[in-house]
C-alpha cells in the first residue's frame, strides 16, 4: 500500500499513529503529498480527485480517502484491538468523537491557509474568527465531557481519541500562542497522559 502523506497533516498523522500501533506501518509506502488550495499537487490529483490527503493506494490499483475511511479500511487488516468497536453505542460514540476533532482541524487548516497562504491585503479576519469559534468551542465540549466519562478503558486504541489528539498536535504546532490547556484543564490532563504513547511521539508534526 502507499500513502500520500504529510508530516504536517493531523489528517494523516491519526492514520499514521493506527498503522503503528496496529504495525501495519511495515505494510505501508509512504509518498510526499505537498498541498496547497491554489495549486494542485498533479501526482495525488492522479490519485485523488479532491486534490486532498491523505489518500490510500490498495494493492489493487483502487484508492481510498479520506482519513476516517482509510483508518476503518485499515482497522479491518489487523487482529489486536480495533479502533472502530463492534458495539453500537461504543462505535458512535467513537465516530462522534473523531468527526468533531476532524471537523475542528479543517477550521484550524482554513486558518492557516487564511493567515499563512493568503496575501496580507486580502486576509480577511473575520473568516479566521469565525474558524476559531469552531475550534474554542469544540475544546469546551471536549473539556465538559472528558470530566464526567468513564475512565478511558480501551488500551488508547479508539480512532475518535486519536483524532483528538492529532488535533490538539496540530493546535500546539500551528498555534502555540493559544494556550489551550488554561481553559481546558481536564483535556489538558488527558492529553499529557495520552501523549507519551509511543506512536503519538513517533509522529509529532514537523515542517
Amino acid at each position: 500500500m502507499q500513502l500520500f502523506h504529510s508530516t504536517t497533516s493531523p489528517f494523516a498523522r491519526k492514520i499514521m499513529v493506527l498503522a503503528i500501533e496496529s504495525g501495519l506501518d511495515q505494510k505501508i509506502e509512504l509518498l510526499g503529498g505537498a498541498t496547497s488550495p491554489v495549486k494542485r499537487n498533479e501526482m495525488l490529483a492522479a490519485k485523488n480527485p479532491l486534490g486532498k490527503l491523505p489518500a490510500l493506494v490498495l494493492e489493487d490499483g483502487r484508492v481510498l480517502f479520506d482519513s476516517s475511511v482509510i483508518m476503518q479500511y485499515l482497522d479491518t487488516l489487523h487482529n489486536g484491538a480495533k479502533f472502530y468497536p463492534e458495539t453500537a453505542a461504543e462505535r458512535f460514540q467513537v465516530l462522534r468523537d473523531e468527526s468533531l476533532a476532524d471537523g475542528m482541524m479543517d477550521a484550524l487548516v482554513l486558518c492557516r491557509y487564511e493567515t499563512f497562504l493568503r496575501p496580507a491585503e486580502k486576509r480577511w479576519d473575520e473568516w479566521v474568527a469565525g474558524q476559531m469559534a469552531k475550534v474554542h468551542a469544540g475544546l469546551a465540549v471536549l473539556d465538559a465531557e472528558f470530566a464526567r466519562r468513564k475512565p478511558f478503558n480501551r488500551n488508547g486504541n479508539d480512532a475518535g481519541l486519536t483524532t483528538i489528539a492529532a488535533m490538539l498536535g496540530y493546535l500546539d504546532f500551528r498555534q502555540p500562542e493559544l494556550d489551550w490547556r488554561r481553559t481546558c484543564p481536564i483535556l489538558a490532563a488527558w492529553e499529557q497522559a495520552f501523549r507519551h504513547r509511543p506512536a503519538i511521539q513517533a509522529t509529532l508534526p514537523r515542517d
